[in-house]
């Protein structure tokens, strides 16, 4: 892959969150100036705007190239740095159900990453196979956001898959042990509690999802999420069927030798009705929310930033 960078060879990556950290200390300077208004704050958000896409060399009249997934991805993961440094501490405090839902994004970020790269390849195949990773985390991680009593037991459930990695490939282990509180008092779990309360794949969402028949399943977790979107739960779980068929090989797609057309457009409709705005859209929600609001000034100046750089994604 070429490199966008300056005359010391400094590649778009580090050189993009340069660029990030350096806006956000200038638009919280500007902010706290006495002559700072609306129109002087515009201006300063369209000057590093225009500066990132001209290191990056992305062309106004070019959309959606290749490349500008790699744009994005780099320009997420900036902010995500920023705030990751700003907070490091308690980000990476295991304890923390906000550092949970956090790392979550984090993983998510690293996801789109790598379609980016795969991309760059023509493996649209594989791309469609990643971003149906993607597009299940960024639900779930979205659902999480809106019903935080159902953290909890996500990551219980999560200790039991990773005990069970464990049992394969690390030492063998008898058990595994969560501290969970109920008002002040805190009480231990061990793993057949945990199991015990979580039989099956989403029953940790069951709190918040009553089904009177049948086990809860990701289309459940999809439908409460896009409750008020209808059209886009909709035309995704069409997109996310045709997906598993990839995923699942039950098809001889893989076979056609005129498909990558087909697959190309599938893969750009994925990201421009639903990839790219629930990335945005869920970066800001968490960062606004979590910590008592701590980021919420930084958000504002990221979401200016979204905008100017990603209109399309606030349906501009």
């Amino acid at each position: 892959m070429e490199k966008n960078g300056d005359s010391k060879g400094e590649n778009f990556t580090e050189k993009c969150k340069n660029v990030i950290f350096n806006f956000i200390a200038e638009y919280i300077k500007e902010n706290e100036s006495v002559k700072n208004n609306a129109e002087r704050t515009l201006l300063l958000v369209k000057r590093y705007a225009t500066k990132l896409k001209a290191d990056f060399d992305i062309s106004e009249n070019k959309v959606l190239p290749y490349k500008y997934f790699l744009f994005f991805s780099d320009i997420l993961s900036g902010c995500y740095e920023y705030l990751e440094n700003y907070f490091k501490e308690k980000i990476l405090n295991e304890y923390d159900e906000n550092s949970l839902l956090i790392l979550k994004y984090k993983n998510a970020l690293q996801s789109f990453k790598t379609i980016s790269y795969v991309m760059q390849t023509n493996d649209f195949s594989s791309s469609l196979i990643l971003f149906r990773v993607l597009y299940e985390n960024m639900v779930i991680l979205k659902f999480l956001l809106s019903n935080v009593d159902c953290i909890g037991e996500f990551d219980e459930y999560s200790m039991i898959k990773l005990t069970k990695l464990y049992d394969i490939y690390g030492s063998k282990t008898t058990g595994i042990k969560k501290l969970s509180k109920i008002n002040n008092s805190t009480y231990q779990l061990d793993r057949l509690d945990i199991e015990n309360k979580l039989k099956k794949n989403y029953d940790w969402a069951k709190q918040k999802i009553k089904k009177g028949k049948g086990d809860i399943n990701f289309h459940d977790i999809e439908t409460e999420v896009f409750r008020e979107h209808k059209f886009i739960k909709e035309n995704m779980i069409k997109k996310y069927n045709l997906i598993s068929d990839l995923t699942h090989a039950n098809t001889s797609i893989f076979t056609q030798p005129d498909k990558d057309v087909e697959l190309f457009n599938l893969l750009l409709d994925c990201f421009e009705q639903m990839g790219f705005p629930l990335m945005v859209d869920t970066f800001l929600t968490l960062f606004k929310f979590v910590y008592n609001g701590q980021f919420q000034y930084k958000v504002e100046a990221f979401n200016k930033l979204f905008f100017a750089l990603f209109p399309y994604v606030y349906g501009k």
